[in-house]
């Protein structure tokens, strides 16, 4: 939705004093600030967004949220790995995924395999950076070319580097 109309999730969530996990209705009115070149618009969130329960979520796929998850994954490199860490303190690898798309106000699953059903999967061609990369017990941030951001073992700091397995599944949030 952000995407949509120029402005960005953060911006969104700022014009309208919402929290980062606050759930956006079907009929819902937001002021989208920066909007195809004017200075601010509302907009009624209409169905063709919508997931599950009515819940909104912006795509891990447009650029500007993509972006921005990148943006915010990166920050975190160096965090320690903490089994069952969910906070900048120190995260496992679906704490961190849970923790990073909260930012940008996509609410995932807290379990790897609960985050496989949160969105679509997509072939490794269709991959875009954000996208989650998941495998059986594992899932980190895909950022391109072949690499992702991941809290992968203990005893090893969240890093970004090349996807080590040929076999993951891309999961395109929506």
């Amino acid at each position: 939705m952000a995407a949509e109309h120029g402005s960005s999730v953060s911006a969104i969530i700022d014009a309208n004093d919402l929290s980062s996990s606050a759930l956006i209705f079907v009929g819902d009115e937001l002021t989208i600030p920066g909007g195809s070149g004017s200075t601010e618009e509302s907009s009624a969130v209409d169905g063709g967004g919508t997931s599950g329960g009515g819940e909104v979520e912006e795509s891990s796929s447009s650029s500007g949220a993509s972006n921005e998850i990148l943006d915010i994954a990166r920050q975190y490199i160096g965090t320690p790995y903490v089994w069952g860490g969910s906070s900048p303190s120190g995260f496992d690898c679906s704490g961190f995924t849970q923790y990073v798309f909260a930012q940008v106000g996509i609410d995932l699953p807290r379990t790897t395999d609960a985050q496989y059903g949160a969105g679509t999967v997509v072939s490794a061609s269709e991959a875009q950076p954000g996208d989650l990369v998941w495998w059986p017990g594992h899932v980190g941030i895909y950022t391109g070319d072949g690499q992702h951001i991941a809290a992968r073992n203990p005893g090893t700091p969240l890093e970004e580097g090349p996807i080590w397995n040929d076999s993951p599944t891309f999961i395109r949030v929506a």
